[in-house]
This record gives structure tokens, sequence and C-alpha cells, in this order.
């Protein structure tokens, strides 16, 4: 027996207010959902350990008015809109690889949970910071509270069942609620302690409930309703009730396959024959193929209608809704095979009673997108399905955000599988990289990965890997097209470079300009083109001054209880490690954000960051071979800065630490705090910290020098040999430059040259290169000064060269500290 793999939605469909009970006027409400689930997707029964794995936990935006309403009365019913209420996601059967407990059990696995936990909150005094900070709060107390309930289960001999998983999740509830008063509190400033401490109008929490299913569930009743009411003594304000249902259907490619699965169907009773209904799926999956690809703004239609599958496949069964859908089905199938054949008004009139069914539950936003969506298909009739298409297109979606233009060839995205960017984000898990290492053939095995994919894993190819999966999210519209630009011949590549230097050799002058006033500290920075001479000037305020300048700024911005502008910028670090560097809260920010600019060095981490948020754009398209590098570093901040103005939250993500070698990261914190705007950098793993790591060293001992190659040079920097030092970029000495193929490392040679002033030629270097794929180890290549060679770098290796000599000790000085 084996349980099966099911999609599984979870949706909060809609809350009805019997009394809104908020005295005068109308009540406010808002929603905490926080979604989670307990699956074979990171949970494994091993051997002696039980049950070990962490839970997937997928949250919202949990602020004031998301329910798009803030004006509700007794009898109003409220629509949930998707975005907030909903979640798809695959619910795999936990695998048991116990071989005990498998005989006992007499499966190779058991159910997974899933489940969703919701406060309903009613907004009264708090300002729109403390929502979002009980939000986050009440998030992260659902996360450990879900982590707990799993390890109560961990050595059990049987699947919980349904009493045992309410019982656990009844914990869950009490400890949201403990952790969200106390991160409230601890977000109020002393006059709103004092003030919500007293008189102040507290928003008030409703009630909260979490609602649980399991596959075996799912397999026996494909839709599960749940409903909760608050009243009375059980609810903190008034009288609510809320519905929502979970729906379970064999694990499906799209969701045309959802909609059109044999199961569904069958429920609803549909009059197309199961060979008609493949027959016009596979016309329908070749038109996504072909045509659909070539008119990118589809895609953002497609993500838009079908999250109102599950809605869709609910109202089906009603016989004028699902007699629409059947005969729509066919129709689209008879214009794909006859593409000279033009759309009549009756195909146009089952569009129209599909998008009219669905407008009743729909909540904000969506409910505008269905009215859109009536109004663009009445331009349908009459017209070819190419025609249509191209009409389509052309209308983005209402409130929705389109990717840059220059994604792909011919703008806009494209649909395109992405197997070998997905394995690199999956392995990312220790769990996976270690089944992955048992068997790599057998892990591989079904994934749809090519030939020449399959044999650069298996080979440990990183670079072969790399530009395969950067080809895939160039395919699939995720990643700017780049790869044209290589050498013909080209089979590999090095991690994405992003590299500046502490000089500036380009044709901009760089003046800046300081003037302080009694709180604050102000910077104005201007660029302008002049002729082919290189130039750099500053104002005559010495270094000193101006990091006393700056140091200043950052004392009085975080001094500061509110701010001005509209924006707020956050600017995170993905960490070298793919995926696994990315820390809990840095994920976090890259969820909240309107949009998301960002520029990593690998595949994995930039699909990754398109599953957290689909608003992500990648800067690395503003490079440019022959480019100068500081030209492109003021378009990305440009680009950044255009975003806040909008009065955005933006969440900006580069490679490594964001702080280090990213000269437009702290360039858009400073523009961003001068124009009134919240703005903070979070820190996060440099290629120093996986160093010290890997190489077993600690900068307390001996001392630590880092420096940059090229400002080693020219600077005539003196290095201590007494001390750990490491060089970054020696890759790129003395180029400010740029090119997609590499660097020319013309100047490498004058590197080791310098370096030769301060240590022989037998002395030891090491070419670290951090591990920029997750299941593999670092690269390490251990070489002397005289044999050290451009071409063992690549375009992210750090020299490190050990301590020559041991300073004698200070003897007066040890006789001060009293240590002799």
């Amino acid at each position: 027996m084996s349980n099966p793999i099911l999609t599984c939605d979870i949706v909060l469909d809609h809350l009805y207010c019997h009394d809104e009970g908020d005295g005068p006027g109308n009540a406010e409400p808002y929603l905490w959902p926080v979604f989670f689930k307990v699956d074979g997707d990171n949970f494994a029964v091993v051997t002696g350990g039980g049950l070990i794995g962490s839970p997937t936990i997928e949250s919202r935006t949990g602020g004031h008015g998301n329910l798009g309403t803030t004006d509700v009365d007794e009898g109003d019913q409220v629509s949930i809109d998707g975005d907030l209420g909903s979640w798809r996601t695959t619910l795999r059967p936990i695998p048991v690889l116990d071989p005990g407990l498998r005989a006992l059990l007499g499966d190779d696995s058991i159910p997974g949970i899933a489940g969703v936990v919701v406060t309903l909150m009613e907004e009264d005094g708090w300002p729109d910071s403390l929502a979002t900070t009980g939000y986050d709060a009440y998030v992260d107390a659902v996360r450990l509270a879900v982590v707990k309930v799993a390890a109560s289960f961990q050595h059990a001999l049987a699947a919980p069942t349904k009493e045992q998983i309410k019982e656990r999740i009844d914990e869950v509830k009490a400890a949201a609620a403990t952790a969200v008063r106390a991160a409230v509190k601890n977000g109020m400033s002393g006059f709103e302690l004092l003030w919500y401490g007293t008189f102040g109008d507290n928003d008030d929490s409703v009630g909260t409930e979490a609602f649980t299913t399991t596959g075996d569930e799912l397999e026996d009743t494909p839709v599960i309703d749940f409903s909760r009411r608050w009243s009375g003594d059980d609810s903190g304000d008034g009288d609510w009730e809320l519905f929502g249902y979970f729906r379970g259907i064999p694990q499906l490619d799209c969701s045309l396959d959802a909609l059109f699965s044999t199961r569904t169907t069958a429920a609803r009773r549909s009059s197309v024959g199961a060979a008609d209904r493949e027959e016009a799926l596979d016309q329908l999956r070749r038109f996504r193929d072909s045509t659909f690809g070539r008119y990118g703004g589809l895609t953002d239609w497609w993500e838009e209608l079908s999250g109102q599958v599950p809605r869709l496949d609910r109202l089906a069964t009603q016989p004028h809704v699902g007699d629409a859908l059947d005969g729509l089905l066919l129709d689209a199938a008879a214009l794909i095979r006859e593409p000279e054949r033009t759309i009549d008004a009756d195909v146009v009139g089952r569009v129209h009673a599909l998008l009219d069914a669905l407008r009743p539950g729909a909540a904000g936003r969506s409910q505008r997108v269905l009215r859109q969506a009536r109004r663009v298909s009445e331009q349908w009739t009459g017209r070819t399905v190419t025609e249509a298409a191209r009409i389509t297109a052309a209308t983005r979606p209402v409130g929705r955000r389109s990717r840059p233009a220059d994604s792909v060839p011919g703008g806009g995205p494209r649909l395109a599988p992405t197997p070998l960017t997905s394995l690199l984000v999956e392995l990312a898990d220790p769990v996976a990289a270690e089944r992955y290492r048992v068997d790599p053939n057998a892990y591989l095995a079904g994934r749809g990965i090519d030939e020449t994919s399959g044999y650069a894993v298996l080979e440990n190819l990183r670079g072969r890997m790399r530009l395969e999966a950067q080809r895939e999210l160039e395919r699939a519209g995720l990643a700017p097209l780049v790869t044209d630009k290589l050498k013909p011949g080209t089979t590999a590549i090095d991690p994405i470079t992003i590299n500046t230097n502490n000089f500036n050799t380009t044709s901009y002058n760089i003046q800046t300009t300081y003037t302080q006033s009694t709180n604050t500290t102000h910077e104005t920075t201007t660029y302008t083109n002049t002729s082919d001479n290189t130039s750099t000037t500053t104002n005559q305020s010495s270094w000193k001054e101006l990091i006393d300048l700056q140091v200043q700024a950052a004392i009085d911005y975080f001094a500061r209880e509110s701010h001005q502008g509209r924006g707020r910028l956050f600017v995170i670090g993905s960490g070298i490690t793919p995926i696994t560097d990315l820390g809990l809260g840095a994920q976090r920010q890259i969820q909240l954000a309107d949009v998301v600019h960002y520029c990593v060095a690998d595949p994995a981490t930039e699909l990754h960051l398109h599953q957290l948020n689909p608003r992500a754009h990648s800067l690395y398209g503003l490079y440019a071979d022959d480019k100068p590098r500081l030209q492109t570093y003021l378009e990305m901040l440009e680009t950044i800065m255009g975003s806040v103005r909008e009065g955005l939250r933006v969440c900006v993500v580069f490679y490594g630490h964001p702080g280090i070698f990213a000269w437009a990261t702290h360039r858009a914190i400073r523009a961003a705090r001068e124009e009134g705007h919240a703005a903070v950098m979070l820190p996060a793993v440099s290629a120093q910290d996986s160093l010290f790591a890997d190489l077993g060293i600690d900068p307390s001992s001996h001392g630590l020098q880092t420096v940059d190659a090229t400002d080693l040079l020219i600077r005539g920097r003196t290095l201590d040999p007494t001390s750990h030092v490491l060089v970054w970029q020696a890759e790129c000495a003395g180029d400010d430059g740029f090119s997609f193929s590499g660097y020319g490392r013309q100047n490498f040679g004058v590197l080791t040259e310098y370096l030769g002033r301060f240590y022989a030629p037998d002395h030891p270097v090491v070419i670290y290169d951090a591990s920029t794929v997750s299941h593999l180890p670092p690269e390490i290549r251990l070489t002397t000064l005289a044999e050290l060679r451009a071409d063992q770098l690549s375009g992210v290796s750090t020299l490190y060269l050990p301590p020559a000599e041991q300073p004698p000790l200070d003897e007066e000085m040890m006789h001060r500290l009293g240590l002799t």
C-alpha cells in the first residue's frame, strides 16, 4: 500500500459578520493566516531517530486592511482574496526508512499533514507598524509550535490520529497568542506602552483557530469544508464566522489538469468523455508550448486566473457553470486545431459565464482583475486565437507589476521548466543531499534533466552545471539573457562575478558634498559625464572627516523614531552557499517586499528568490561587455531608488554580504535615508566568513589583514607577513571594465610581483573558492607564490597567505600588563 501524492489547496474563503461588536461605527477586520505542512518534502522516519525534519511554513502580509475593506457591518460577507487566504502546495507522504517500523505499519510511508492557523483581528488604535510586528511574532510562534508538534510524534509507532493532531494543534494556538502579546509590547515605544497599557484603544483579537487535514483524509474526501464561529465568551469582540475548505487531488502538472482530472469531472458529472477530454487537453498543452510562449504578457493572466481554480472547481458543480467549463474546453481545442477559425459570440459567452460566476466570491484586487478580464475578452469576438492572444498579452492585469522587458528576447517571460536548477535548489536541503549521495543515478531518475545536465551533475562539473542552469532560467524568463554574450564554444562558466574596486578610472566625475545641521547629516552626490580623460574628484574634506560624517549620519538615523518618506528599503545578502546561507529573517524580508531587486551569483539562489517572491527582478542584465562597472552601479542605484521613491517596500539582495564590495547598496542606503525613507542593511555571510570555517582559521590568532588587490597596488599598501592576509578580487586587479566571459587577468603578474616584496618565492598561497553549489565542497588549492598562476583562479577566488613568521613578544609591555 502506498499513500498518494496530492496537490493540496488550503482556502480561507470568506468571513461573515453576525455582529461587528465595535461600538459606534463599523468594524475594520484584518486576518493573520499562517499555513504549514509536515510531509515528505522535509520529513522522514529514520532508523533510531524516528520522525525527523523541519516543517514548511507559508506566511502572508498581516497588516491592517489586508481584507480589502475597513467598513463591515452586521450581515456583511467579506470575501478573502486568494493572495491572502489561499495556499496551493504538494502534500507528499512521509517516507518510512526504518525497516522494522515499515513492517509494523505494513506501509512504506505515513500521510502528510497540512493546515492553517488563523487569527481574526479587529483594527482599533494600533499604528500599522504594531500590526506588522504582531504578525511577524505570530508567524515565528506558529513555526516553533509546529516544530514541537512534529517532535511530539517523533517516536510514535503509528501515524497520528485526527484527535492526537487536534490536541497538539491546540497548543499551537495558545503559543501564538502568548508570543504576539510579548512581541507587540516589545515593539511599543515608551509613550505607546503608557497609552495602550492604560487608556489607549488596542486592536482586538477576535479569535484564533487551527484547521488541519491529512493526505488520507483528502484521498477519501477530495473537498473538506471547515468553519469557525467566534461569539459570546469565545470572541474578543463581536460575532464573526470564518469559512474555508481543503481540497486534494492527485499531483498534476498544471491548473488545467486540476480542473479536468478524472476525479474532478466525475464529481460534477461532466458531459465530456475521457478520450475527448484528453485530446482537448493535448491541444491546449501544445498551444502552451508554442503560441502561448511567444506572448509573455499571457503568463501574467494565467498566473492571476490560476489562483481562481479551486473556487472554479467548486462552482463547476452548478450545472450552468460546469456546462460552460466543458464547452469552453472543447471550443478551445477546436480553435487551436483550426488557427484561422475566428472566435464566435458563443465562445465568449461561455468565458463570461465563468468570470461572472467567480466574481461574487472574489475579493479586493481579484474582483477588479475578473472585471478587467471580462472587458478584454469582449474584444475576442471575430478574432483568431493568435489575434486574441496578442490583444490579451498587451493588457497587464490591474495592480500587477510586469517583469523587465529584457528578461527574454522579444520581451516578457516564457514558460519553460527548470529541472536542473530546481534540483540544485532541492539539494540545499541536507536531507535531500544525503539521499542524493546514497544513489545519485536513482535520485536523478524521472526528473526531466537532459543528458548534458545530468552528466554535469554526476561528474560534479560545477561550471557546466552553472551554465546549463543559467540557460534554463533564461528560457523560463526568470533571468536576463546573458549566455548569448559568451564566447562561441563555451561549455562552462565561473560563478557570476559581481566585482567592484575601491578606485575609479571611468569617464565620471564624482563630486561629494556634505552639509551638516543640528540633528541630521546630508550627503549629496552628483555624477556628470566628462571627456574620455580619466578623473575622480571629491570635495576637499579629508577621508577621516568623510568617515566621521558617515558614522555620525548612521548615529543620527538610528536615533530617529519615525521617517518622513513612504518607501522602505531592506538590503540583504544571499550569503555564499546557495540558499543555505540565506537566513530566516532575510527570506522573510524577501517575501514581504512589494518588489525585489537582486544581483546574485548562482542560478539556484536566483530561482529560490522567484519562489519566495514572484515580483523579483534581476539587476545583472545592467552589466555589459566593456561597459565601465561604475556606470552599471549607477544604473542599479537609480533602479533601486526608483522603487523606493514610489513608496514601496523594497528588498535588495546581493551576493555574499551586501556591504562588502557592493558600491550600489551602500549608496542606496545613504540616498534613501537622505530622502527620509527607512533604510537598513542586514549582515550576511561573506567569502571571508566561509574561508574561516573551511580552512579552520581563527583571525584572533596572529591578527588579520584583508585587502582588495587593486587597492593594494595603487595605494602601495604594506602587508604584514606576521598576520593572516586575504587578498580579494585578484582576478580583476586594475580592471574597471566588465566581461560576461570573465576578466582578462592581464595584471595578475603585477600583483604576484608586488606580493614578492613581502614573501619568499616558496611561501604557501591558498587559492580559495567557497562552495557555490550546495551539495559540493569548497575548492581549495595549495601552491606557492612562485608557482601561482592567473589561470588557477576563478571569478570568486580569494588568495590566503598564512603568517610567514611570529612577531617577537614585547617584554616591556608584557611586564606593564602583568603577564610576566
